[in-house]
């Protein structure tokens, strides 16, 4: 039997610009589950009043949407604090390059190359567990996909 050809997200990378010429990409620490991007178009309802089934047409603008990752909170982090970090992006409303990268995949490593702005980080705290923060990144203009 054939393996599926499925890839572990053990690996996978997330890195963030930091707006130089060249640009350098620093992994951001500590991420752990990643949700996203999601790529998306609206659909047009387009049945004549005489069908039996709906039909649709898709396209419209490309829709984005965004990414949201969990990250171990590291206020003194340089990938997560308010002078260079994500809190630093979303204070200062700079608009960012992110690199995320599947490096499991079997063809070798898929790669999304993308603008984004930093709309949220959420710090999390509980009894029985580590410091956390929900983040979520919306993509703007074209991505890359390699």
């Amino acid at each position: 039997m054939a393996d599926s050809g499925a890839i572990q997200a053990q690996g996978t990378l997330l890195k963030m610009g930091d707006g130089a010429s060249p640009e350098n990409f620093t992994t951001i620490a500590e991420v752990r589950d990643i949700t996203g991007p999601t790529l998306s178009r609206k659909s047009n309802d387009v049945t004549p009043i005489d069908a039996i089934f709906e039909q649709i047409l898709a396209g419209g603008v490309a829709r984005l949407g965004s990414l949201t990752f969990v990250i171990g909170y590291i206020p003194g982090s340089a990938t997560h604090n308010i002078t260079t970090g994500l809190v630093y992006k979303w204070k200062n409303n700079i608009k960012t390059n992110f690199k995320l990268i599947f490096t499991n995949d079997v063809a070798g490593s898929a790669t999304y190359l993308f603008e984004a702005w930093v709309l949220k980080v959420e710090p999390v705290t509980k009894v029985d567990g580590d410091v956390t923060a929900n983040v979520e990144i919306k993509l703007t203009g074209t991505p890359t996909l390699v």
